[in-house]
């Protein structure tokens, strides 16, 4: 992952948000989506949130995230729903995405993450 991360540092594809300088729900925003990221609603457990993601392509996204409630939003205006594909857990081996559990969109709902975990997501809208 670290070559994504060299490749995106310093560009809008590459964000992150913790609690120190957030008050309530924040969002990030890339091309055609975003993440609300809220740390302070009733199912977090940690009071340490921290939510990193690095847009790969414009509908795919890694996150690495932990402390957090995660909802992605659709930027377009003519598309104004939007929704989970997928989402995997996994992790990277030798520069390359290994996925772990696979959750299809119908069996996501309202994530929230109270442990350390790398996700990688797709995002549709409509």
């Amino acid at each position: 992952m670290m070559e994504l991360l060299v490749e995106r540092y310093g560009t809008n594809r590459l964000q992150a948000v913790i609690p120190e300088n957030m008050n309530g729900p924040i969002k990030l925003s890339f091309e055609e989506y975003g993440f609300e990221i809220d740390m302070f609603c009733d199912e977090v457990t940690r009071e340490d949130g921290v939510c990193l993601v690095l847009e790969e392509e414009k509908d795919t996204f890694f996150l690495i995230i932990n402390g957090c409630k995660i909802n992605p939003f659709s930027r377009n205006d003519q598309k104004g729903n939007c929704d989970f594909s997928y989402m995997e857990e996994g992790s990277f081996q030798d520069g390359e995405w290994k996925r772990g559990r696979r959750l299809n969109g119908d069996e996501i709902f309202s994530p929230v993450f109270n442990q350390f975990t790398l996700l990688k997501v797709k995002l549709f809208a409509y």
